[in-house]
């Protein structure tokens, strides 16, 4: 792992207390990357941050997990990626009027970039894909594969490529430990 000295040499917008950031992850314009207290970044994680990509505390974000698009990224307290998680906040537009790739100048190209907005306490499974534009609400919980494409209602757990609302999550019991945690 990083030593905090390190970190700061690396020139990260914030950086809280007791961050842990493995060294074999590929962190790209740390300047616009938030830390926050207790957050962890695995190894093989990467993150290319063209805008502010802020990470709250507690956060997990599991090795193999990617963030990249151009847009701005928050990922809010006691939050976490598991492994191979795609946060997706840009893509070429692939309707065919345009080209596409990063290898192409931006004048023949139409990006689509928006954001993503992770809100305390969800959990995505190991390789969810979170698409542009989506705020993923308080508590909520996805399976492996799920394809996040619509913004997902608080406390529920989804379920797969049609992102399906399959159960209610404990608000209760995970609000109750956060309490203790804090005290």
């Amino acid at each position: 792992m990083y030593t905090i000295e390190e970190l700061k040499k690396m020139g990260f917008a914030y950086i809280g207390k007791k961050v842990k950031v493995f060294k074999n992850a590929k962190l790209i314009n740390p300047e616009n990357i938030y830390l926050g207290d207790e957050c962890q970044i695995d190894d093989f994680v990467h993150i290319i941050a063209s805008k502010p990509i802020k990470i709250g505390a507690r956060v997990h974000i599991g090795c193999f997990s990617s963030i990249a698009g151009g847009g701005e990224v928050i990922i809010e307290d006691y939050s976490g990626l598991s492994s191979g998680c795609r946060l997706i906040s840009g893509s070429d537009n692939f309707l065919g009027d345009s080209m596409t790739n990063p290898c192409v100048p931006m004048e023949f190209r139409k990006v689509d970039r928006s954001f993503i907005h992770i809100k305390k306490h969800a959990i995505l499974g190991s390789n969810t894909i979170v698409l542009p534009g989506i705020t993923i609400n308080e508590g909520v919980a996805t399976t492996v594969a799920t394809v996040v494409n619509k913004d997902l209602d608080s406390w529920k757990i989804y379920a797969g490529y049609s992102c399906k609302c399959i159960k209610n999550r404990r608000k209760d019991i995970i609000l109750k430990y956060e309490k203790e945690l804090k005290e």
